[in-house]
C-alpha cells in the first residue's frame, strides 16, 4: 500500500509509516509493505534541477532511505505528481536528470513516473510546455530491468567525505552525482553520472574495484557521454589509481555497464518495475 502525506520532512513521513505499522496486527504488518511518497527526496531533486547554487551531493543525505534510514520497500520516489498544479511547482527544467536518478537508484524506493512527463501532456499552457520524455524514460526502465532491479549495494562515489580520489579538469564534485551499483540481475557493475551543471563535466574518479579491477572496460548504455568506453586504470598522467575518466555534456546523464552490454531487447520496457502515475501501468507489469 502507498500513502501520501504531503510534507517535505522525511522525519514526519517516517513517523507516519511507523504509526501505520504500529496500528496493524502482527499478521498484517508481516504481509503488507507500507510505503509513502518521498516528498523530501523530490524536493532535493527539484533544487538540483532548478537551483544552480545547490550542492547536489545533498541528495545523498535526503529522503526516507538515505535521510531517515528506512528501507526502500517503504518509499515510492517521484519527480512530479498531481499535487504540483502550477508551472513553478513542477520540475520542468532538466527533468530527465531527476528521472535518471530515481530510475537507476533502486535503493531509495520504487520509482514512479508522472503521466504528463512521460507523454508531454500540455497541462500548463503553451508558455510552459512539458517535453515528451517517453524515449528516455523507456531506455532507463530497460536498463533498470536488465541491470539494476534487485541490486543490493549502491556506493555513492562522490559523497561528502568520500574515500575515493578524484581530479577535475572541468566543473567540480558539487555539480554532479556519481554512484556505482552492484548485485543486479546481469551480475555487472553499473556506474551512473548525472551532470546538473550547464557546462561539460570532465574528471577522473577512483571507483569501487571489488568487482571491477584494473583493465575493466565500462560501456555507455543510456544517456550521453563524450567518452563512451572508459577503462579502469592507474592514470599515468595524474597519478590517480583505480580510476575512470568521464566526459559528460552539460545537463546530461550517462549510465555505464561493466563489460559488454546485454543484447538489446526492447520488449516489455514498461514492465520493468516502475509505476506510471495515472496511466494504468502498475508495479511489476500488471495493468489496470
Amino acid at each position: 500500500v502507498v500513502g501520501e502525506h504531503f510534507t517535505v520532512d522525511a522525519g514526519v513521513l517516517k513517523g507516519w509509516i511507523d504509526g501505520v505499522y504500529a496500528a496493524m496486527t502482527p499478521a498484517a504488518a508481516s504481509a503488507i509493505q507500507v510505503r509513502a511518497f518521498d516528498f523530501e527526496l523530490r524536493a532535493a531533486l527539484k533544487e538540483a534541477c532548478d537551483n544552480g547554487l545547490f550542492d547536489v551531493r545533498n541528495i545523498y543525505n535526503r529522503g526516507l532511505v538515505d535521510g531517515q534510514g528506512m528501507n526502500g520497500a517503504n518509499a515510492v520516489t517521484f519527480i512530479n505528481n498531481h499535487d504540483y498544479r502550477t508551472a513553478p511547482e513542477h520540475v520542468i527544467n532538466r527533468q530527465m536528470l531527476a528521472y535518471a536518478y530515481i530510475l537507476t537508484n533502486n535503493r531509495v524506493g520504487l520509482p514512479s513516473v508522472f503521466y504528463p512527463d512521460y507523454y508531454g501532456v500540455d497541462i500548463y499552457g503553451a508558455s510552459n510546455p512539458l517535453a515528451e520524455n517517453k524515449a528516455g524514460i523507456d531506455e532507463l526502465m530497460e536498463v533498470h530491468k536488465n541491470y539494476i532491479t534487485g541490486a543490493n549495494f549502491v556506493d555513492y562515489l562522490n559523497r561528502f567525505g568520500t574515500p575515493y580520489g578524484s581530479i577535475y579538469q572541468q566543473s567540480g564534485a558539487f555539480d554532479h552525482l556519481l554512484y556505482q551499483i552492484q548485485g543486479g540481475p546481469a551480475g555487472k557493475d553499473v556506474i551512473v553520472v548525472i551532470n546538473f551543471e550547464g557546462q561539460p563535466l570532465q574528471f577522473n574518479h577512483t571507483i569501487n574495484t571489488g568487482n571491477a579491477p584494473l583493465g575493466t572496460t565500462f560501456n555507455l548504455i543510456a544517456g550521453n557521454a563524450n567518452f563512451e568506453s572508459p577503462v579502469v586504470e592507474n592514470n599515468a598522467f595524474n597519478g590517480l589509481p583505480n580510476s575512470l575518466y568521464f566526459d559528460i555534456p552539460a545537463y546530461s546523464y550517462a549510465v555505464f555497464v561493466q563489460g559488454d552490454p546485454l543484447p538489446t531487447d526492447c520488449a516489455g520496457v514498461i514492465n520493468g518495475g516502475a509505476l506510471v502515475d495515472d496511466c494504468g501501468v502498475c508495479s511489476g507489469g500488471s495493468t489496470g
